[in-house]
């Protein structure tokens, strides 16, 4: 059960820096049918929401252990703020190769 909840939480944290490069690689492309603005909005929002997805879960987990300790749940905001500049950086950069193309 541990190791399930431990890959869930590893999943959640890097699917939006995935999907957004992924995607928004494709969306700089001027033939591309979905807009880039609308990839980074679901970007972020995935962000957003698999940030309250992975504290609910780390919750969950931290109580079935016993512990009352919330400093993972410091670390899982501490984690996301790093992916979520590392996605800010990319959508930054995919924004710049969409402007050169143009």
């Amino acid at each position: 059960m541990i190791t399930i909840s431990n890959l869930v939480l590893i999943v959640l944290l890097i699917m939006p820096p995935i999907f957004q490069l992924i995607f928004g690689s494709k969306a700089t492309n001027p033939s591309y049918s979905i807009k880039f603005w609308k990839i980074c909005l679901i970007s972020l929002l995935g962000l957003v929401l698999a940030t309250v997805l992975t504290v609910l879960l780390m919750t969950e987990i931290i109580k079935q252990s016993g512990s009352r300790d919330g400093l993972p749940i410091a670390g899982i905001f501490i984690l996301e703020a790093v992916i979520g500049s590392i996605m800010l950086v990319m959508i930054l950069i995919q924004l710049f190769i969409k402007q050169r193309r143009k």
